[in-house]
């Protein structure tokens, strides 16, 4: 398979019936690496054909609603449509508290009862890594200081390595506008 880069959503936070919120899919090989999951994106990998249990990783960028405002459905419909392993998922600090909020006060019924009644099989977890990595920004015009975060690739995903170089030559291959 040739490495691809795919826009799933390039809106922002308001609705938008053509347009789905900030999610890209990058596929190089066997690796279906998500970063952010905007609204849409679910619809938008089932429209593709792409099978959500071959997500892995998700990259969250930040926490805006409208890149994390489906991540509670990457991860519950990924083990419904038979995710067998552990999803890993990396973002800025705070990921991890904001997964186990989805996962163990808004949606911890729901998840027992496709457990235990509707035949599910095993919940497969979710493994969070909250990563900070970067500088402190000045923020603009009088606004307080942000921190921003970075990761290095090849010490945080070996396999994510030859990803990142394959949309680096996709991006370089892309016609200008």
């Amino acid at each position: 398979m040739r490495p691809s880069l795919t826009l799933l959503g390039t809106g922002g936070p308001r609705p938008d019936a053509t347009r789905g919120a900030t999610s890209l899919l990058i596929e190089a090989g066997e690796d279906a690496i998500l970063i952010d999951a905007g609204r849409g994106v679910v619809r938008q990998l089932a429209a593709l054909g792409v099978p959500l249990a071959r997500i892995d990783p998700v990259l969250i960028t930040h926490h805006h609603y409208d890149h994390i405002g489906e991540l509670h459905d990457v991860i519950l419909s990924s083990w419904l449509t038979g995710r067998a392993r552990i999803l890993r998922l990396f973002g800025p600090p705070e990921t991890r508290r904001i997964v186990e909020t989805l996962l163990h006060q808004v949606y911890d019924k729901d998840i027992e009862f496709r457990v235990r009644e509707a035949g599910n099989g095993p919940w497969q977890p979710v493994e969070v890594t909250d990563i900070l990595a970067g500088t402190v920004c000045e923020g603009r015009g009088g606004a307080s200081p942000r921190r921003s975060w970075t990761t290095a690739t090849g010490s945080i995903f070996p396999k994510l390595s030859a990803s990142a170089g394959a949309v680096s030559a996709i991006a370089s291959n892309a016609p200008r506008a």
